[in-house]
């Protein structure tokens, strides 16, 4: 491992693998950003030992009319999408109580990384990690519904401080295995916790990313 020229206070990680995990080839990835995935999955399949982790990709407007529309290196956008995501959970979670229906309990985590590449706008790649006895999957994303891809329009949206049928457009779900399902006492375990870490390892690539800026280009739950 060596220094990140661009952050010293970050190291270069250049193995095929990562504590035993599977990493996606022929890219460099932040050593500590690994760290922080590895134990975001810990915490998440202790609590939930049914963990679902879901995929997908935020995207600002092109066209941004707002005066108080966040800044290029303003983070405090994904921030509030987190925010407003847990805030549903909570409210999805304390109707369903009131409603008399058996209901388990289920902490968000997340990781989320900022690139740039050439596209005209930042964009966001972000991975929610939560209970399968409680959110199976997205749900039709084809509109925004009472479902968990209709909860993630809503938070984008909130976010952005826009309407959620001004941003269907502006998410996008990944054909190839947005899904995945955990199970520690499942005999697949380990072959599909090691599919879930290689996904996100993208997370952790260091191209594509801004450093020196003040801009948070990674970010995760810490508990």
């Amino acid at each position: 491992m060596k220094s990140f020229i661009q952050n010293r206070n970050l190291t270069i990680f250049n193995q095929s693998q990562f504590n035993g995990w599977d990493l996606l080839p022929n890219l460099r990835m932040i050593t500590q950003y690994l760290q922080s995935i590895e134990s975001v999955l810990d915490k998440a399949l202790t609590e939930h030992p049914r963990t679902l982790v879901v995929r997908f990709d935020l995207h600002l407007p092109s066209v941004v009319d707002c005066p108080d529309y966040p800044r290029e290196f303003d983070t405090t956008v994904i921030t509030r999408f987190i925010e407003s995501f847990k805030a549903q959970v909570n409210a999805d979670l304390i109707k369903k109580r009131r409603e008399g229906n058996r209901v388990h309990s289920c902490t968000v985590r997340y990781a989320w990384c900022k690139e740039t590449a050439n596209a005209a706008q930042h964009h966001y790649h972000v991975a929610l990690l939560l209970n399968k006895d409680t959110y199976y999957g997205f749900g039709d994303y084809r509109a925004v519904n009472n479902n968990l891809a209709g909860k993630i329009y809503r938070a984008w949206a909130s976010a952005l401080m826009f309407s959620p049928e001004d941003i269907l457009t502006l998410i996008h779900f990944p054909k190839d295995t947005p899904c995945y399902h955990l199970n520690v006492n499942s005999s697949e375990y380990n072959t599909e916790c090691n599919k879930v870490f290689r996904r996100l390892s993208y997370l952790a690539k260091a191209e594509t990313k801004e450093y020196g800026n003040r801009s948070n280009n990674f970010g995760c739950s810490r508990k």
